[in-house]
């Protein structure tokens, strides 16, 4: 029996191993010399468990997901109609003139002297040249639009008096398309261009090619619509704002959505350009190429904003915000925030996604990024950086995933969220690092690989969970902590904390394939944080890598103090699930244990199964029984008149042992243990171990006890072994393959139910083997159920139970009589393996 250590260096200290498919030789290192690893001081306390050939079936890989893919642009140019035949010759206005509604093609448009042309209806303007306004081109009726459409350049010269082309009725709207480049503004500074429809819509495209001098301009210029939408089309280069305050351009939509598009090249709002939409209108700023985004974007509404640069890079130095529409940005290469200040909020329900095919980073000082009551994303191929006190806050959830690189935090940047935080990368997580180059570098196949938190950098969520593969992870914030659900990381290489991580729920640092290190950190949950707390989150610290190593010296790991239970802690290195298979040959399952604590007053009483092995039992032999560290040997059972029942009574123990009628291995058992070397002999809210050894069978089975009591099945995972035992088994054996099994069996359990069910594949009596795949089952709630080839399999975790029927098998040959029968389980790469005595008369074969 294992022996269990009192209170030692202020830390209460006990080795649990779990009986659950270990092959031998498969043990861990765990070190913990000088550590601090206990659960709290709560009335209830959860189980200590350093175990380093732990069992348990490994989960999978975490998955990373896929980079993205370049963005397209949602639109298309119109095709263009061209420039007129020029038949009316050319245009001239150096004074004060009229210009009737209708179409007009001439040769070139040309206004001097800051005149104004007065258009007395809606009027299409063709020129198969150039348009140069200096001065202004206005119609004020209800419907009557302007449309300019030039061969070549259209250009409004900024002025001391606003240079204009203008709308004012109702329905009016303005059009502008040049076959060649369109400029609103010359960049003179302090002079103004403005083209405005003020109770219709504005649509500005450039049809030219040439990258070099064919742009759509706004500099020292206005595109307004306060009460239409904006429109702005390029096939070359696109550019709002001048370098400077005096040279500004803005194109502003008040009554409708906005768009830009560059269908060429590069798009540019610099810092003194400004970009609005409507209240309930889309904004969207897309371009081939490159984008820079310097300036102001602000949208009222609960429709879209995107960005889109499709070979990229996309560079934000300027401030965008949204009322409760989503807001995407988009790159085809690297996507930066990199201006001081360069902010990206969404201030309602509204979602920001971030998608760059390139590296994603906030590397300018105090550059930022915020949802209100919306999730924030950010998947970026490469790699993400943030630095210089940059920080992403999401109101809901926040992402961030590096499917090919690695993710970096250092100086005091963070990542906040007030729900999750879910972090995956491939390469590297360095959070308050300054991290060499080559570490970022995309290594090659098979490492070294790297995530890390650290420094003074923060991660903060109500939950948060850190992915990686096939890197490591390691953890050095200045604050990593989980305010109201678990905190956890999965990663297939080494997982290191080195400073705090915290939980108001459960921490979890597993690694896949390499160590766990916590030397000098602290790991905790949270004490009790309000009157009424039931419990405080368990704390798990384990390598799944059979030689693996748990390194905790001089660590402090301790679950929170709670009103009614303070956190399990577990310290594991798992073995092996290949190998040889477990193997129970006989058991003791408790269905119920009431035990207290008094005194000469103690007691306890347990009854249940007693599984008595695949071989003929002699119950008279001398027999040993165990109750946690309390030692009973004696001479053997006794039958009574009929052998129907065996009983042994002494001072402090009766035991009665009921075997079955048919002959079968499965038995019933009723223990009593009482007086006063019970107390101390386990613990009333940990683990007990009930033993069975006759020098033929070793019976054994472990529990975990709550207020000294057990319930089988009540609560998941508090059977710990046997890890493999037979309820039910029945086969009919007609033989030609219609054979027909039907088995009940129960699993011990780490106490959860995966995402996906695992594959399955069972084995009876040597000669039966069938596999379902985890594709197969379905889930409803705790409970995956499947049919395949013949077999239905039923995998209950909530009852932590498998129910198997095949029908027309061939399930091999089985003699008259009682004989050995083994079922094997195989769980996800995990085989587990009971054997048992059943019977055959007829037919009819039954445990």
């Amino acid at each position: 029996m294992r022996s269990r250590k009192a209170w030692e260096g202020g830390a209460f200290l006990a080795a649990v191993v779990l009986m659950m498919g270990v092959p031998a030789g498969a043990v861990g290192t765990i070190d913990q010399a000088g550590a601090t690893v206990a659960s709290g001081t709560a009335p209830s306390r959860g189980a200590l468990t350093i175990d380093p050939a732990a069992p348990g079936v490994a989960p999978p890989s975490p998955s990373i997901g896929a980079a993205p893919a370049a963005p397209s642009l949602t639109g298309a140019m119109p095709a263009f109609a061209g420039g007129g035949d020029g038949s009316d010759g050319a245009f001239m206005a150096t004074a004060d003139t009229t210009l009737a509604g209708g179409t007009w093609n001439f040769t070139s448009f040309t206004v001097q002297n800051q005149a104004t042309v007065g258009v007395t209806g809606a009027a299409t303007i063709l020129v198969q040249g150039d348009a140069l306004i200096f001065g202004a081109v206005v119609s004020v009726g209800a419907g009557e639009s302007l449309a300019f459409r030039t061969g070549g350049d259209f250009q409004l010269r900024s002025g001391p008096l606003p240079c204009r082309v203008e709308t004012m009725g109702a329905g009016a709207d303005v059009l502008i398309a040049a076959g060649a480049g369109a400029y609103v503004g010359d960049g003179t500074a302090g002079e103004v261009a403005i083209v405005r429809a003020m109770n219709g819509s504005v649509e500005l495209r450039v049809h030219g090619t040439d990258l070099a001098d064919d742009h759509l301009s706004i500099v020292s210029g206005q595109v307004r619509a306060p009460a239409g939408s904006v429109t702005l089309l390029s096939n070359a280069s696109m550019e709002i704002g001048g370098l400077d305050v005096s040279t500004p351009g803005d194109a502003l939509a008040g009554g409708g959505s906005f768009t830009a598009r560059a269908f060429g090249a590069r798009l540019l709002v610099s810092g003194y350009g400004e970009v609005d939409a409507a209240n309930g209108a889309p904004a969207v700023l897309e371009c081939a190429g490159r984008m820079d985004f310097y300036g102001y974007l602000f949208s009222g509404g609960t429709t879209t904003v995107r960005l889109a640069a499709g070979q990229g890079p996309l560079t934000v130095g300027g401030s965008m915000g949204a009322y409760y529409g989503d807001v995407a940005i988009l790159s085809g290469g690297d996507l930066l925030l990199s201006g001081t200040d360069a902010a990206i909020s969404v201030y309602g329900a509204g979602n920001l996604a971030y998608a760059a095919v390139g590296a994603f980073g906030l590397t300018a000082q105090d550059a930022r990024s915020y949802t209100s009551d919306g999730d924030l994303s950010v998947v970026a191929g490469d790699s993400v950086r943030l630095e210089r006190n940059a920080w992403l806050y999401s109101g809901r959830d926040l992402s961030v995933s590096a499917p090919l690189g690695s993710v970096t935090l250092q100086d005091t940047s963070e990542l906040t969220a007030w729900r999750a935080v879910d972090i995956r990368a491939s390469v590297a997580v360095f959070i308050g690092l300054v991290p060499p180059a080559a570490a970022l570098a995309r290594p090659p196949a098979g490492g070294p690989y790297l995530v890390s938190l650290g420094g003074s950098a923060r991660v903060r969520g109500d939950s948060v969970s850190i992915a990686c593969s096939p890197g490591g992870v390691t953890l050095d914030a200045v604050e990593a902590r989980a305010t109201g659900g678990g905190f956890s990381v999965l990663a297939d290489g080494p997982v290191e904390a080195a400073q705090t991580v915290s939980a108001a729920g459960a921490v979890v640092l597993a690694s896949l394939q390499g160590d766990v290190d916590v030397e000098q950190a602290t790991v905790i949950t949270d004490h009790q944080i309000a009157t009424g707390t039931p419990a405080s989150g368990a704390i798990t610290i384990e390598s799944w890598d059979p030689a693996g190593t748990v390194r905790a010296s001089g660590a402090t790991v301790r679950s929170g103090d709670a009103d009614g239970s303070s956190g399990a802690v577990s310290l594991l290195v798992h073995g092996s699930g290949g190998g040889a298979p477990s193997v129970v040959e006989s058991f003791l399952l408790p269905k119920r244990i009431a035990a207290r604590m008094d005194g000469a007053r103690s007691r306890l009483v347990a009854a249940g199964f007693f599984d008595m092995g695949p071989e003929a039992l002699d119950l008279t032999a001398p027999t040993t029984v165990t109750v946690g560290d309390l030692v009973f040997t004696f001479g053997g059972l006794t039958p009574d008149g009929k052998g129907l029942k065996f009983v042994h009574a002494e001072a402090g123990l009766q035991l009665l042992v009921v075997p079955a009628r048919s002959g079968s291995s499965r038995a019933t058992f009723r223990l009593k243990a009482s007086g006063e070397s019970l107390e101390g002999a386990f613990d009333p809210e940990g683990t007990l171990d009930l033993g069975f050894d006759n020098g033929q069978v070793e019976g054994a089975g472990t529990v975990r006890l709550e207020g000294g009591r057990y319930v089988l099945g009540r609560k998941r995972g508090a059977l710990m072994a046997p890890n493999l035992w037979l309820a039910k088994g029945k086969a009919v054996l007609k033989g030609d393959g219609r054979d027909s099994l039907a088995l009940t069996a129960g699993l011990a359990t780490q106490g959860g139910t995966p995402e996906e069910a695992p594959d399955l594949e069972i084995g009876f009596g040597g000669g039966y083997t069938a596999s379902v795949p985890g594709s197969a089952f379905t889930r409803r709630g705790d409970i995956y159920s499947a049919t395949e080839g013949g077999v239905t399999a039923v995998l209950d975790y909530r009852r932590e139970t498998l129910k198997v029927v095949a029908k027309e098998a061939s399930l091999g040959e089985f003699p008259d009589g009682a004989q050995a029968v083994s079922v094997t389980l195989t769980l996800g790469g995990e085989t587990r393996e009971v054997r048992v005595r059943m019977v055959r008369r007829g037919a009819r074969l039954a445990y």
